[in-house]
């Protein structure tokens, strides 16, 4: 898997001090969407147009309750620690890089 995993103890490092655009990924390990979102995201790390993150919900509750979680998969886009976005559910390849090619600079 090239998505690192981050936790409540990692996440301030890892986001919030970053100035670029950040999709973090909440999840279950025995959610199936989850899983199916799994390829996509790393697909999506790949292209080197956002960094991705993941958060498992079961592991990290504080960070699920900090960001209001109540469905999993839930993406939230970050661009210099403001949430400009929030994908729930399933989501296609290309619709994750039109939603997120709206936030990029230059």
């Amino acid at each position: 898997m090239n998505v690192e995993i981050i936790t409540k103890e990692t996440f301030n490092e890892k986001v919030k001090n970053w100035k670029w655009l950040i999709l973090v990924d909440f999840y279950a390990d025995w959610c199936w969407p989850c899983q199916m979102m799994l390829p996509i995201l790393e697909e999506l790390n790949s292209k080197n147009i956002v960094t991705v993150y993941k958060v498992n919900v079961d592991s990290n509750p504080e960070l699920a309750t900090e960001f209001r979680i109540r469905w999993i998969p839930t993406m939230l886009l970050f661009n210099e620690w403001q949430l400009v976005d929030q994908i729930v559910g399933i989501a296609k390849l290309e619709d994750l890089e039109d939603i997120i090619n709206k936030y990029r600079k230059g």
